[in-house]
């Protein structure tokens, strides 16, 4: 008998249930993280790990992973049309994540570490569309932290502990623990008196 043989359940049936006992396990963590129960972020990630063990629980009885897309399906869809969350569940997701309010798209091919914070309408997507889209998935470390507005696009890569500004569009890669933020903004002289003389002539 090998190793990874002695590792594995003698008793299917025993290992269904260690599955099922991670999946709750995993859904009580994202419950605690996101502050309750009442919470969009953990609305949309308590469907996406349905979805996602529907996906990779080829094992389980038919009735069982029906059962799980369907809840996936339904709350994917509130997610989205309600919250405007659109975690897809062929996504990968760590644990622990925070998904912040609303507003937030994930690319269907993405991988998210473990204790990362997604806020306020961050997207984590691809730069290109059609049929090279799919090859557009960003990863990202484990306890990043992505801000407001933020965009983090395309096939690159965020290391563990990097902070992502708030209103940054992140289009290569960014090293552990370094932090990108937005340019200055600039104070532009005269532009008050233009926009008086605007709204004069709009008069």
């Amino acid at each position: 008998m090998t190793q990874h043989d002695a590792a594995r359940p003698a008793n299917p049936i025993k290992a269904r249930l260690l599955a099922g006992s991670e999946l709750l396990r995993t859904i009580r963590e994202d419950r605690q993280t996101n502050l309750g129960w009442l919470e969009p972020g953990f609305h949309a990630l308590a469907a996406y790990r349905l979805g996602r063990w529907a996906l990779d629980s080829d094992h389980e009885p038919t009735w069982r992973r029906r059962g799980a897309e369907l809840a996936y399906t339904v709350g994917h869809r509130v997610s989205v049309n309600v919250y405007g969350i659109d975690i897809p569940r062929t996504a990968s997701i760590g644990r622990r994540v925070v998904v912040q309010e609303a507003a937030i798209g994930i690319h269907p091919g993405s991988v998210i570490g473990d204790d990362c914070v997604l806020r306020k309408g961050c997207t984590i997507g691809g730069t290109t569309g059609g049929e090279t889209f799919g090859d557009q998935a960003p990863v990202v470390g484990d306890g990043v932290s992505i801000g407001v507005n933020a965009v983090v696009a395309g096939k690159i890569t965020v290391g563990d502990h990097a902070a992502i500004g708030p209103n940054v569009a992140v289009l290569r890669d960014v090293p552990p623990a370094a932090t990108v933020i937005a340019p200055k903004p600039r104070v532009i002289q005269g532009l008050s008196s233009n926009v008086e003389r605007v709204g004069a002539s709009g008069a």
